[in-house]
């Protein structure tokens, strides 16, 4: 499965992004989560009109257009022509169409009679809400009783009878006083759709402003509906600034009454970093930066050492913000996190510059700190150097490079692909090529369609919808991943994104994390039952493990503000029982109470030297998650000496060390050749971030490695396998390395075919010999080895993979154990072999003769995966875990 992306495109100019339609983000380009961008509704990019090849596409011809249009001849005639065609051709993006319309609208009343004639068929009969509404907005426009009746459709459009329509297309409109002339009908559609528990947050928020702008009259009725909707709970840290801003055309009392409702969300209990920055948001919104109370939560959790980084740092730009005599602690606060995301970390970074702050002298003690991760170190050096020209040429050099590479893995030519579009966008065009070439080229696997696909979308000006349908039905590809469809349900609006969405809602198969992807009651009001009903089961359910559970408590309280108390106390019943650890991270990630209180624990435990040693490791790495390193050292330092303590362990804790210590002693282990081999693989890659003579190291410590013939196989080809991630050198080296092992009939069947498998992935043009290869051992060896090897051909060929595993799972004379792996790996490859592994899975879970663990596995897959069956895999469970005492709870 492909990697969430880590950034993207940002939108084309122009463009419409509705909430729900996330493009991936680009560092230093992002915009807030689920806005519209500011410009007029309905520009979307679409494609031309069939039969034509201009030389721009979609909005870009149109405009282009209208331009010559308006310039008079000898241009108007054929351009005049070229819209009308547009417009009449019912085989074109629809909104591509209205754009047409649009530019034929300004260009004079003569075209006014064939405009209404062309879009009532859109205003009429198309399902999308949206597109309906801003053809009838056109039509209002127009002179004569088009207007009229446009008038009548938009408030239809606002009223009850369409807002089912509303939501299942994951959209909302915006209603503008100008919509009719009528402004005490309009004002009361928008009061019941601000007041409707139903609608989305979205709509229920542009819903207040237009109210505000409506004026005077229809203020209290603004002002009230958004205090009802931050007393329902309902709304996300996120959305608070936004929701304020519908607010800001109030006068000044009105005003200050809802900088008291905002305030009184820092009044409740488990007050997160999240909420106190959507408060100070909102106040400044409002006219209240500065507020004193907020302020004093800022600065609470801006110099709490026991909250985690994150929060820090977003705590400590808001600050910023609010007191800008405070930028500069601000400052420091951001420049020492050593945690959290990079990404994250800069764009902190940024917004501190561009709030004046001094950054210099703290960026450049960031660039000098070796023990500093590389990759921050780099963040730092290019906001010194932002405007070097010669550093930019090289960037655009090497990414080209990398996208033009056949032989790169498609993930690094995805990245590069965005990169060289976020460099320099007049290359965007060349990474859009290889990108769509990537997406259909029937020789890749169908994750690696996937990926391009999805970046390829994500990256396009011109996003039509031949692209999206085509992503939409690539989503239901048997082979599909859950990533996959889980991006694309966040990403799309419409019919289709929905019934993506339901599907993986109604699919017990799919992981927490990806099922329940960016559901929210503020997105999703008419989904959030369904989802509440799943996640009940999924924290009581016999199949589900125990990560499962705590993941799915967390997945509770992302729901909204108010599911929160309720997955606190799933998670607190869960901390006491067997798998507590897991329990208790969960809820220091969810509450600043149970993160203090997990904290004070830990060094109580600490303290106590009668308790074990291994309840004194379990605490001091309690501390070194939740607060630093920096709060154990001294006991870090004892247990180095320890002979408990192994060697992979001496290396961690070093690590841990850095910023004290440094990592001398750490690289000194690395280009060791007395040392441990598994020590120095371990620290090679530990160390690769830091420095480029690291990373130089790294490759010459793992080509030792994995060229080593005295060395253990499986380590060599670990060895191997690192190298590929090493940069240009180390693929260079790693490859032959691989291939050697590949051809050495002396080394473990599973060593070769995992060395295969990873050259077919970093390499694409060796791919079809290393399948070629992988065949030949598909039906050689001991059948678990079988099994591995026809998984390692299903990741490039689904098909292939899960056929060959079905084979090997009906085969009753290989045993429980090879049948479960066979089933449950041909499950995960293709959702349309779940029948046959659930007919596999009831057997093995049925067979006393069986192990009963493996039973028990087998009870929990035939669960997950049909539905027919699932009582009855439910009822097996309870029977096998209620052996011996055991119980099936998922935390027991």
């Amino acid at each position: 499965m492909p990697p969430a992306a880590r950034g993207g495109g940002a939108p084309a100019c122009g463009s419409r992004r509705p909430h729900g339609h996330r493009q991936p983000q680009v560092v230093g380009r992002a915009q807030p989560r689920g806005r519209r961008s500011g410009v007029r509704r309905g520009s979307r990019r679409a494609a031309p009109a069939p039969g034509r090849a201009p030389a721009g596409t979609g909005y870009e011809r149109t405009a282009a257009l209208a331009w010559l249009a308006a310039a008079g001849e000898p241009h108007r005639a054929a351009a005049v022509d070229d819209l009308r065609d547009v417009l009449a051709d019912t085989a074109a993006d629809p909104r591509l169409r209205l754009e047409a319309a649009t530019q034929l609208a300004r260009l004079g009343p003569e075209f006014h009679p064939e405009i209404v004639e062309q879009l009532g068929e859109i205003a009429h009969r198309r399902r999308d809400p949206d597109l309906r509404y801003d053809a009838w907005r056109l039509l209002r426009r127009l002179d004569g009783p088009a207007g009229e009746r446009a008038a009548a459709e938009l408030l239809h459009l606002l009223g009850p009878d369409e807002a089912a329509t509303w939501v299942a297309w994951r959209d909302f409109p915006m209603p503008q006083v100008t919509d009719t002339e009528d402004n005490e009908a309009l004002a009361r559609a928008v009061i019941r759709v601000l007041r409707d528990p139903a609608r989305r947050g979205d709509a229920r928020r542009s819903a207040a402003t237009t109210l505000v702008t409506l004026g005077r009259p229809y203020h209290r009725d603004a002002l009230d509906g958004v205090i009802a909707l931050l007393r329902s709970r309902t709304v996300p840290d996120a959305e608070l600034p936004w929701l304020a801003r519908s607010l800001t055309g109030l006068g000044h009392a009105p005003r200050g009454e809802a900088a008291e409702a905002f305030r009184e969300l820092l009044r409740g209990r488990a007050v997160t970093a999240g909420i106190v920055c959507g408060v100070a948001g909102a106040l400044d919104h409002l006219g209240h930066r500065g507020d004193p109370e907020v302020v004093a939560a800022l600065e609470r959790i801006a110099v709490d050492e026991t909250a985690d980084g994150d929060s820090r740092g977003e705590a400590a730009v808001a600050l910023a913000r609010a007191a800008p005599d405070r930028t500069g602690a601000a400052a420091a606060v951001v420049l020492s996190s050593r945690r959290g995301s990079d990404y994250r970390w800069e764009t902190r970074l940024r917004a501190l510059a561009a709030l004046g702050t001094d950054l210099v002298p703290g960026l450049r003690d960031v660039t000098a700190a070796s023990a500093t991760k590389r990759l921050r170190r780099e963040i730092a050096a290019a906001l010194l150097a932002e405007l070097d020209p010669g550093r930019r040429e090289a960037a655009i050099g090497f990414v080209r490079r990398v996208l033009e590479d056949e032989r790169q893995s498609i993930t690094d030519r995805c990245e590069a692909a965005k990169n060289l579009a976020q460099l320099d966008d007049s290359l965007a065009g060349r990474s859009l090529t290889v990108l769509r070439r990537l997406a259909g080229d029937q020789e890749r696997a169908a994750h690696e369609h996937e990926l391009a696909a999805y970046w390829w979308d994500g990256l396009s000006q011109d996003r039509t919808d031949g692209l999206r349908q085509a992503n939409l039905l690539r989503a239901r590809d048997p082979a599909a991943t859950v990533w996959f469809q889980a991006r694309l349900a966040q990403r799309y609006r419409g019919r289709e994104a929905r019934e993506t969405r339901l599907a993986l809602l109604d699919d017990p198969a799919v992981a927490p994390g990806d099922r329940f992807a960016g559901l929210t009651t503020w997105d999703d009001p008419d989904l959030v039952a369904a989802a509440e009903s799943a996640l009940e089961d999924l924290l009581i359910a016999p199949e589900a493990l125990p990560a499962d559970s705590a993941e799915a408590a967390v997945t509770l309280a992302g729901l909204s503000p108010g599911h929160l108390p309720r997955a606190v106390g799933e998670l607190a019943g869960f901390s006491q029982e067997r798998f507590g650890r897991l329990a208790w991270d969960k809820l220091a990630e969810l509450d600043p109470d149970w993160r203090r209180r997990r904290i004070a624990e830990a060094h109580a435990v600490l303290a106590d030297e009668s308790r074990p040693w291994r309840d004194h490791a379990e605490a001091s790495e309690v501390l070194v998650d939740l607060v630093s390193p920096e709060a154990v050292a001294g006991y870090l330092r004892g247990v180095l000496d320890d002979p408990v303590v192994g060697d992979l362990d001496r290396v961690e804790i070093r690590l841990l060390l850095r910023d004290l210590d440094g990592l001398g002693a750490l690289r000194r282990i690395r280009d060791d050749d007395r040392a441990p081999a598994a020590t120095r693989w371990t620290a090679a890659n530990r160390l690769a971030g830091f420095t480029v003579a690291d990373r130089a190291a790294g490759v010459r410590t793992l080509h030792a490695l994995a060229t080593d013939r005295a060395c253990r196989p499986t380590l060599r080809w670990r060895a191997g396998r690192d190298l590929m991630s090493f940069g240009g050198r180390g693929r260079e080296l790693g490859a032959p390395a691989l291939h050697e092992m590949v051809t050495d009939e002396a080394l473990p069947q599973l060593v070769r075919a995992d060395a295969a498998r990873t050259l077919a992935g970093h390499r694409p043009d060796l791919r079809a010999e290393m399948l070629g290869f992988l065949q030949r051992l598909r039906h050689t060896g001991k059948p678990l080895a079988r099994v591995q090897v026809c998984e390692a051909i299903g990741h490039f060929d689904s098909l292939d993979g899960a056929r060959g595993l079905r084979t090997l799972a009906a085969d009753r004379s290989l045993g429980p154990r090879v049948r479960l792996r066979g089933a449950a790996a041909m499950a995960n490859l293709r959702a349309d072999h779940r029948e046959q592994a659930a007919l596999v899975a009831r057997e093995v879970a049925h067979d006393e003769a069986a192990p009963r663990h493996v039973r028990v596995k087998a009870a929990r897959l035939l669960a997950r995966v049909s539905r027919l069956c699932r009582a009855e895999a439910r009822d097996l469970l309870r029977r096998l875990t209620h052996v011996a005492g055991n119980t099936t709870h998922p935390f027991a």
